[in-house]
């Protein structure tokens, strides 16, 4: 079995994230896009990582295995942001955005469902390694980028982008074969099942605040008083903690211990939201926002490695097409009633 294909495609799903991110304002500038429009472009983008993970999830990976969803996922990827670099109308940019939260879900799952069996006896130590590998991703990623549209123009950067994500992947990667007993009935099955309803409830509440502080973050920091370069350096802050906390997992979380490390994080996220809310001091904002990275950071890796614990091999695409799918929902109606809330407010 491949490690580089595990790795790529953890960095690769990272793209979504930041190559989204940071190619927001731009676009906004060159298509002339106001905050309504580019609300649009991220609820499509969280709208095919919700088709696209019931899809693959529950179904293509199970019956055509990992080459395919992960060949797919590093062909879509690059043409989404190669058609991003086209885009001269806001119609190119949904589709392109449709074609990133496709290719993003296609290298999500079989890169998450790879790792499991790495260590069947630990699998919360590999998938928060796993997500350490993202958070990697997440915090160099973006400082690639902005050196590449400073050196490049907007669109050949991306571009090149693009290249390198097609060209790496594709041609030096290989792929382990998959078994599987899939039947449609046992979805159904699945879903029956109290750990998997469990699990959802936390990465709902998880996954939701970990997208929302990537969408939210700088504009909070902002809110409080620290200026645009700042906030910047804060939100890079943030993704170092999250890096640095799924490795500290890794190390010390383990199958014993990881329900009591899931429920001491998730009261910790709950109070630093709080803090949140009702401090406006700069200190405290921005210890609010690197604190949220390191309790966010093993919540979500740790609960996919209990909920797989439960389930034998054969099952972990479904499994994991379910809770991607509540997890990526979450992230579209959390980050989308804190924009709606603080308009209100």
């Amino acid at each position: 079995m491949d490690r580089r294909s595990r790795c790529q495609s953890r960095l690769g799903s990272t793209l979504v994230l930041t190559t989204n991110g940071r190619i927001e304002l731009r676009l906004a500038q060159k298509l002339m896009l106001d905050d309504a429009r580019i609300c649009q472009l991220i609820a499509l983008l969280q709208a095919g990582k919700v088709l696209g993970t019931i899809f693959v999830g529950y179904y293509v990976q199970d019956c055509f295995g990992y080459q395919l969803v992960l060949t797919a996922g590093f062909l879509i990827l690059p043409g989404a942001i190669w058609l991003f670099a086209q885009a001269n109308n806001f119609s190119t940019a949904k589709i392109a955005c449709c074609g990133l939260g496709l290719g993003g879900c296609c290298l999500n799952i079989g890169g998450n469902t790879l790792l499991a069996p790495v260590n069947p006896d630990n699998q919360t130590s590999v998938i928060n390694l796993g997500g350490a590998i993202y958070g990697i991703g997440a915090l160099l990623l973006p400082f690639l980028l902005a050196y590449l549209f400073e050196l490049l123009s907007f669109r050949g950067a991306l571009k090149l982008l693009a290249m390198a994500v097609f060209v790496v992947p594709v041609l030096l990667s290989s792929y382990p074969q998959i078994q599987s007993d899939f039947a449609p009935f046992t979805v159904l099955e699945l879903i029956q099942n109290g750990a998997i309803w469990s699990a959802a409830l936390v990465l709902f509440c998880g996954v939701g605040l970990e997208f929302s502080m990537a969408i939210w973050a700088t504009t909070y920091l902002q809110d409080v008083g620290w200026n645009k370069k700042r906030a910047s350096i804060l939100f890079s802050l943030f993704w170092l903690a999250l890096m640095v906390g799924r490795l500290v997992a890794t190390r010390f979380i383990t199958p014993e211990n990881s329900s009591i490390a899931i429920q001491a994080m998730v009261l910790v996220a709950a109070e630093i939201v709080g803090l949140m809310i009702f401090s406006s001091k700069r200190p405290v904002g921005a210890i609010a926002v690197v604190g949220m990275g390191l309790s966010l950071a093993p919540i979500s890796p740790t609960t996919v490695a209990l909920t797989f614990a439960k389930f034998p091999p054969s099952d972990y695409s479904r499994v994991y097409g379910f809770l991607a799918s509540v997890g990526t929902l979450s992230a579209l109606v959390v980050q989308s009633a804190i924009g709606i809330l603080s308009n209100l407010t």
